[in-house]
């Protein structure tokens, strides 16, 4: 039996996307653990940031690429450790599980639209208020971007992680 091209390529491209959500279940935990500890040891009024992103060098190969920012434009250990993190366990391939994982972090929900869904572009921005049941003045602002049509920079997401003064009662 003959397969065409266009079957063959439909096929192919179902195995990754099943075998990415399977990693992704797997991985939510380890992000959010990350992102914790990225969110961790800060002063108040103070933030650190990480821009994420996926540079294609050909077709096949890309190479994950993330920034790290400080208030003082420097980085530290913890943004250091966050991206190094990425750069190992995030998808090259697809930016939406990168993204979908980040945002179930900071919403505590994995099913956003209440049903199972392919999301093939999607911006914006929230703040995440007392993400943490433990760290209650920690903030997290999340931009992201991603459309499987766009260039690789245009596919990103930052967190910047600062921590406020709580308000006594």
């Amino acid at each position: 039996m003959k397969f065409s091209s266009k079957l063959y390529t439909a096929l192919l491209l179902y195995a990754c996307a099943s075998i990415n959500a399977n990693a992704d279940n797997k991985t939510a935990p380890a992000f959010c653990e990350q992102l914790k500890a990225f969110s961790s040891d800060l002063k108040i009024d103070q933030s650190r940031s990480i821009t994420f992103f996926v540079r294609h060098v050909d077709i096949l190969s890309y190479q994950r690429v993330c920034k790290q920012y400080k208030a003082d434009d420097r980085a530290d250990d913890k943004s250091r450790a966050f991206c190094n993190w990425l750069s190992k366990n995030s998808s090259g391939e697809f930016m939406a599980a990168n993204v979908t994982r980040a945002l179930s972090c900071v919403t505590g929900s994995t099913n956003f639209f209440g049903r199972p869904m392919e999301i093939k572009e999607l911006k914006g921005k929230l703040t995440a208020f007392e993400p943490f049941q433990d760290m209650p003045d920690i903030i997290i602002d999340f931009k992201y971007s991603f459309d499987v049509l766009a260039k690789d920079e245009e596919n990103y997401f930052t967190i910047t992680a600062r921590r406020v003064k709580l308000e006594e009662d």
